[in-house]
Order: structure tokens, then C-alpha cells, then sequence
């Protein structure tokens, strides 16, 4: 029993020791910082460099101890710090805020909870704005919001406008500054005409109230013209990726200059397959939207990439996780608006197909996958023997997009069923 407690309260110290050692901020190393050394990253190197005189070997030394702490920060934190600490004697005539912020910054990312002291000294006593900034970031990173005030200066005065946009970026993310960092940020993406402050203030809003930073970009994408819609549309891709097919559809005919034109496109469909785009452009509405504008398109240049995508573009499988009555449910909709738009003929053979999925359903839903295949199966067949047969002077028609949709469609559910 005695050996159970010492068990126990062994592990409680080890917890207790890994909960103190937690990280209080990440970061990754700079490419200075591998230039620094070098490109030598090895234990025995980085450890060599920090045996020096730290005064002589100042910037090595640092990207040193950056590097250290990145790579083998779990078996030589004792060892650094020790070295870093000569940074923090601020009577030194050697002391620099700059070395000072990178002893509290590898102190915090090693888990010394002492950073969080250090970095509060370069806020109160530091004249260096830009250290000032990033050593708030890092408090609040850390959960210590107290200088928002000092953040709010920063983003009027536009000292360091990328950290003043950031640091809202973070302090939106807590209730208690929330609605005043989102009016700020939202004010910046509404009213202002430099792009770099427009699209850095999107992105910092998006950290907390996507929705807002959304809805007044798409405002101002849909109330421009040109180039500056344009460029609102490539916010809105990087903030928004899904929304971007709407988008397309929205701008596309409103725009004279073929190459803006041409640049709302998706430009393959090898580039939504790879990821690259969202999926959506591969939704019925869009493919509509594309054989629509194909007849009205006078570019030659637009009309090559509205024929090639149409030609290349297949629906593609759906994810894992998607169940089978999921997938199923999608082709009974898929259907029925392919048939709205004419894409399927003859109200008999609609008839047929839909029969076949709605059985397909109600012996899924019992249970019964095997013969929900069997419907599947023969519906697939009829879609297919009616898209190849469309010469055959009949009413029971298919269209090429028609087709892709429900026999892919079918083809994927199939493979989930036995």
C-alpha cells in the first residue's frame, strides 16, 4: 500500500513538473537564424557557439541559442538559460532591448513561466516600438491581456501597422475586447484604399468574426468595378475559398476586360482535384452557369477555359466520412435539379429513375444495402444506356453534364455498397 502511495505521488510530481515546463508561446526559427550558424544545427556546434564570449560573437550567439532551444530545448534548457542570462543585466553598457526580448522569448518557449516578467519589462521600460509590440503579442499568446490600450495606440498611430493589425487579430479573440479590436479592424477593411492595410486587417478580423470580415469584403467586391473588384475577389478567395463559385458567377458577366474575366475562372479542374480550389465549382449550379455563359461568351480566350473545364470536370468521390444514405439523399437532390434544368428528357423516364432511387433509399434505411445496390445499379445502367443511345430519336434523353452527375454519383455509392 505504502509503495502505491509513493507510486502515486511520484507521477503527481512528474505532472506537476511537465505542467510547469509548458510552453507559454511557439516559434520556429528564422532563416536568418540558420544563416547565422551557418546552416550547423548540430547539439555539438550550437553549444560551442554559446561557450563563447557572448558580447563578441552577439548575433551568432543569439541565432545560436534561437536554434538551440528549437532543436534540443528538453535536454539543454538548463544550459541556455545560464548562457542568456548575461542579456538580462540591464546596467550593463553592453545591454540591447534586442538581445533582452530574445532571452525572455526562448525563456517562454522553453517553459519558464519568468518570461512572462520579462516581457513585461519591455513594454513598461522599452522605447523600442517594434520590441514593445511583439513582447504584448506574447503576452497575450501567453493569456495576459493588460495593455490594450497600448495595442489601440500602436493601430492609430501606425507606427508598426502589421503587429497593430495582429496584436487586434489576438485581443478580438477574448470576449472582453472583442467588439472594440472587430470595430477597429472592420472600420480599416470598410473605409480604407491601401491595399496591404485592407486585406491585413480582413485577415486579423477573420481570426475572431469571420462573418463580418466576409460580409463587408463581399460589399465592397460587389460594389466596385475593374481591377479593384478584382482584388477584392482574391481577399475574399484566401478569407472565403468556398464562396468563391457565387463569386465568379456574380463578376463574370459584368466584367469587359476579357483577362479580369478569364481570371474569375476556375483555371482546371486538375486544380480543384489537387485541392488547390473548393470543390463547389463542381456543383450542378456552376456547371449550369458555365454551359450558359459558354453561348454568350465573345472571348476566345474565355471561351477556351469555360469548354476546357467543361470538357475535363467529373464530380468527385465524396469524403469517408460521408455515409451511405448521405451520399444517396445527395443524388436523389442531384437529380431532381439536373431535371429542372432540362439536362434530363421525357417526365417517363424522370419518372423511372426516380422510383429506382426512392425505393434505393427506403431499402437502405430498412437495412437491406444489397438490394438498395441492385436499385442503384440498374438506375446507373438506364442513365448511362440513355446518354450513349441519345441519337436514337427518342424523348429519353441525357445530356453530357446530366450524365456525369448521376452516373459518378451512382458509381460512388456503389462502391460503398455490397
Amino acid at each position: 500500500m505504502k509503495n502505491k502511495k509513493w507510486i502515486c505521488l511520484i507521477i503527481l510530481f512528474v505532472l506537476v513538473g511537465n505542467i510547469n515546463a509548458q510552453r507559454l508561446w511557439d516559434y520556429t526559427p528564422t532563416t536568418q537564424a540558420y544563416v547565422g550558424v551557418g546552416g550547423d544545427t548540430t547539439l555539438y556546434y550550437l553549444k560551442d557557439v554559446l561557450m563563447r564570449d557572448s558580447l563578441a560573437y552577439r548575433i551568432i550567439y543569439t541565432d545560436a541559442a534561437y536554434l538551440l532551444a528549437y532543436y534540443y530545448g528538453n535536454t539543454e534548457k538548463d544550459f541556455i538559460l545560464q548562457k542568456l542570462r548575461i542579456y538580462a543585466d540591464r546596467n550593463s553598457p553592453q545591454f540591447r532591448w534586442y538581445n533582452y526580448f530574445a532571452y525572455q522569448k526562448i525563456r517562454g518557449f522553453l517553459g519558464d513561466s519568468g518570461a512572462l516578467a520579462g516581457m513585461d519589462t519591455i513594454v513598461l521600460f522599452s522605447g523600442d516600438t517594434e520590441k514593445k509590440l511583439a513582447a504584448i503579442m506574447h503576452l497575450a499568446i501567453a493569456g495576459r491581456f493588460n495593455y490594450f490600450q497600448i495595442v489601440k495606440d500602436a493601430f492609430y498611430a501606425q507606427e508598426t501597422p502589421k503587429d497593430g493589425y495582429n496584436l487586434l487579430g489576438i485581443y478580438g479573440k477574448n470576449l472582453q475586447f472583442r467588439n472594440e479590436a472587430g470595430n477597429l479592424l472592420a472600420t480599416v477593411v470598410q473605409e480604407s484604399t491601401t491595399n496591404s492595410k485592407i486585406y491585413r486587417a480582413a485577415l486579423n478580423l477573420a481570426e475572431f468574426d469571420k462573418p463580418r470580415a466576409i460580409q463587408i469584403l463581399d460589399q465592397r467586391f460587389r460594389t466596385s468595378s475593374g481591377e479593384i473588384r478584382d482584388r477584392f475577389f482574391w481577399y475574399l478567395t484566401n478569407i472565403d475559398p468556398d464562396g468563391r463559385p457565387e463569386r465568379t458567377i456574380f463578376a463574370v458577366p459584368l466584367e469587359p476586360n476579357e483577362h479580369l474575366r478569364r481570371g474569375y475562372l476556375p483555371p482546371t479542374f486538375s486544380s480543384i482535384k489537387k485541392g488547390i480550389l473548393t470543390s463547389r465549382y463542381l456543383l450542378p449550379f456552376y456547371i449550369k452557369f458555365s454551359k450558359d455563359a459558354l453561348v454568350t461568351e465573345t472571348s476566345d480566350l474565355v471561351r477556351w477555359y469555360l469548354r476546357e473545364f467543361l470538357e475535363d470536370f467529373i464530380p468527385l468521390p465524396p469524403p469517408d466520412i460521408v455515409t451511405t444514405i448521405t451520399i444517396l439523399n445527395t443524388l436523389i437532390s442531384t437529380k431532381q435539379q439536373i431535371a429542372s434544368y432540362g439536362w434530363v428528357g421525357d417526365n417517363s423516364f424522370i419518372n423511372e429513375l426516380d422510383n429506382h432511387l426512392t425505393t434505393a433509399r427506403n431499402l437502405l434505411l430498412s437495412g437491406d444495402s444489397l438490394s438498395c445496390a441492385k436499385q442503384i445499379f440498374t438506375f446507373q445502367q438506364k442513365v448511362d444506356v440513355e446518354y450513349r443511345d441519345s441519337l436514337d430519336g427518342d424523348t429519353r434523353t441525357i445530356n453530357r453534364e446530366g450524365w456525369k452527375f448521376l452516373y459518378y454519383n451512382a458509381k460512388y455509392l456503389l462502391e460503398r455498397l455490397p
